[in-house]
């Protein structure tokens, strides 16, 4: 039973084990937990130094993009396997992330108001996403079960 590297399918012969929405809704879900908790915590302002948070955020996506950009282009087979089946997480996280960080800054985050906290919450979305989502490409890097 061997397992082929599809480009047009992004994955291997074993349709079942390569899918990801349960995995998808375990990140989402999780965004959507640690956005809300963050954005209320930012409006009853509990959460000091935000600029540094946003300015930590808006690195790490843009570390993120770089090394996704040339692990796509300089990658393995199977690392392209777990790149091509995460793309989709990865790139909504890291935009998300960097639209947001950058409507923070221009927002001025440091005043503590409703639009902010809504700004705020929705990166902290965007990054928990990311997060997650990376989380699962480095552990289908690391798996020896995922389509090898």
């Amino acid at each position: 039973m061997g397992y082929y590297y599809s480009e047009a399918g992004c994955g291997c012969a074993r349709t079942t084990s390569c899918s990801t929405a349960i995995y998808a809704a375990v990140a989402v879900a999780a965004g959507l937990l640690f956005g809300a908790g963050v954005g209320v915590l930012y409006g009853f302002g509990l959460i000091a130094n935000s600029v540094i948070l946003v300015s930590v955020a808006l690195g790490l996506a843009l570390g993120v993009l770089a090394l996704f950009t040339t692990g796509a282009m300089f990658a393995g087979v199977n690392s392209k396997i777990c790149l091509c089946r995460w793309r989709a997480g990865l790139l909504i996280g890291i935009f998300g992330t960097l639209l947001f960080a950058l409507a923070a800054f221009a927002a001025d985050v440091a005043v503590v108001s409703v639009a902010s906290a809504i700004i705020v919450g929705l990166l902290a979305f965007f990054f928990a996403l990311l997060l997650v989502t990376l989380l699962f490409v480095l552990h289908c890097l690391a798996s020896s079960r995922d389509c090898r």
